[in-house]
């Protein structure tokens, strides 16, 4: 069969070759090969889904018009045919193909994307609504969508394109329906101090924040100061500086904003530190997420500092570095005072007493992992194996103890191994207090500490021991409790006295902690007596000095 046009003979090669590039194309669209026999006569999008960035302005579809008939005629493939839109057409011959001016209509559809919001409706290049009209000789179409670039980020969006309406000798095939995924690719940055440090000068501390890795859309982020040695309040007439916790305000394109603080002359060298925290619209906080701000006095020089202020800097600016495992070691195996009120501290004698009294304790907690391997995972499980294991020689050393200088177990459970076992929860709950500004972590940490002794401490043991017993023995196991009703009923009237003085605090302090000295100290020797006249009566009640008989 000869081409009508240039008279070069076409081959069944040829055809063929042409006709896999078609099932190829579709079935990377698709997913397997159209019938072309189904999609005949019918309008169809390229593709059942897009994507688009955000920033490119609009989004370009094709609609197809499949003209070839569902017949074995042969197809005729002149060379270089080009058409309306400048691309090369790929006519049929009359017998094969289907003739005629057909017309498909398409609308948007709203998804997650938003209509004026995310994208706006076009009709496309190519027609005066959304009609469009495919000539004789057509069978391609392309119609444009804008998209909205906003500058504001947010999750990618979707909305869709449908055809609908068919006219003339057509119809609507599959994909007659397409998602187009809008993809957000708006960077609103990252956040962080411009330096470690800043000094107060005039009456006035000024920070820089600094925006970088983007600068889309409007940001807000809040910035608070803490107390270091200075302190804070509303005036300067009545504090170091003037506390602050407000946001800060980005608008699009702005990449750098200033944080203004308003300090008092102090009596001697002080600090504070101010936070970044809280950014919105998807922003991050950078490495540098707080600032150490130095107050001196007139006329002091710079130059002459103690190094606090680079020490501190350095503290700060090292924050967010992965601490390793062999640091640990190295951090336990070094002499450091026991606090740092902000001044440089000096290494006492007793320093270096208590460093190496708890140098084989501090040895034995390097060993756990650092918390940042696996998400904390092991460092984890590690530290609940090193609880039990502690709390295992710890209970056996007091039990020894006991039966040196002669106290009954009973005696020793509730005075040797639960001081030895509250301690560390005591100092636990006293930090909690000291860093919190409210008093839920300090009582939390005790309720919650007791419940796990006495639920998972005791409850699991005798619950493994009962069932062990039924299993081997087909016999309970009987648990002689001696003075355990009494002691829990002490307990009960004890901690029923200590929840009301905490409720006297509240009404009458206004909350559970702080106060007055005077009141403070009341409220600590109240309490203190009441963990000793348990004790005591406890101890009374085992040495059967006291007769408490409870049915």
């Amino acid at each position: 069969m000869a081409d009508s046009k240039n008279g070069r003979p076409k081959t069944p090669a040829k055809e063929s070759r042409l006709q896999s590039i078609v099932d190829q194309t579709r079935l990377a669209t698709h997913g397997n090969p159209v019938n072309e026999e189904d999609l005949s006569g019918k309008f169809t999008f390229g593709a059942p889904s897009y994507s688009v960035l955000e920033s490119a302005g609009h989004l370009e579809i094709d609609i197809y018009f499949h003209r070839k008939k569902p017949s074995h005629s042969k197809m005729k493939i002149p060379n270089g045919t080009p058409v309306s839109n400048g691309t090369t057409e790929t006519s049929l011959t009359d017998d094969s193909k289907i003739t005629g001016v057909v017309a498909v209509q398409w609308e948007t559809r709203e998804g997650s994307a938003k209509l004026n919001r995310d994208f706006k409706f076009s009709s496309g290049k190519l027609a005066t609504s959304n009609r469009i009209v495919f000539q004789n000789d057509e069978y391609v179409k392309t119609i444009s969508v804008p998209i909205v670039n906003d500058f504001e980020f947010e999750p990618d969006t979707d909305f869709y394109i449908i055809l609908k309406n068919p006219e003339g000798d057509a119809g609507l095939g599959d994909p007659s329906v397409t998602r187009v995924t809008i993809i957000d690719d708006d960077e609103p940055g990252v956040f962080s101090f411009s330096k470690h440090q800043y000094y107060a000068e005039e009456g006035r501390c000024v920070l820089t924040v600094q925006r970088s890795k983007g600068c889309d859309g409007t940001v807000t982020l809040q910035y608070k100061t803490i107390d270091g040695s200075a302190k804070g309040g509303d005036t300067v007439e009545s504090a170091d500086y003037v506390s602050v916790t407000a946001d800060l305000e980005f608008k699009n394109s702005e990449s750098s904003k200033t944080i203004s603080i308003e300090c008092a002359d102090p009596k001697k060298s002080k600090n504070f530190i101010v936070t970044l925290s809280n950014p919105s619209a998807g922003a991050k906080i950078g490495h540098v997420p707080a600032a150490f701000v130095n107050l001196h006095t007139t006329g002091s020089d710079y130059d002459r500092d103690d190094g606090l202020d680079d020490r501190l800097g350095d503290l700060i600016a090292e924050e967010s570095e992965p601490v390793t495992w062999g640091s640990q070691f190295v951090d336990a195996l070094t002499v450091s005072p026991d606090e740092d009120d902000g001044e440089d501290a000096e290494l006492h004698w007793y320093d270096y007493v208590m460093h190496f009294v708890s140098l084989p304790w501090k040895l034995f907690c390097a060993i756990i992992p650092p918390v940042h391997y696996a998400g904390g995972a092991i460092a984890f499980v590690w530290s609940i194996v090193w609880l039990g294991v502690m709390s295992l020689f710890v209970e056996q050393l007091a039990s020894l103890l006991g039966c040196v200088i002669g106290l009954r177990t009973a005696a020793s459970g509730v005075s040797i191994v639960a001081l030895g076992t509250s301690v560390p929860d005591t100092f636990a709950s006293r930090t909690a207090a000291k860093q919190d500004e409210y008093a839920d972590a300090a009582i939390g940490n005790i309720t919650g500490s007791n419940s796990v002794n006495v639920f998972l401490g005791l409850g699991l043991p005798w619950v493994l021991l009962t069932i062990y017993y039924k299993a081997r023995f087909d016999m309970d196991y009987p648990i002689d409790s001696e003075n355990l009703t009494q002691a829990v009923v002490l307990f009960v009237i004890v901690g029923t006295v200590c929840i009301i003085i905490l409720l006297i605090r509240r009404f009458t302090i206004g909350g559970e902690l702080g106060g007055t000295k005077i009141s403070a100290w009341i409220t600590a020797a109240c309490l203190m007596l009441l963990w000793v006249s348990f004790i005591l009566i406890v101890i009374l009640i085992v040495y059967e000095i006291i007769v408490w008989d409870i049915i």
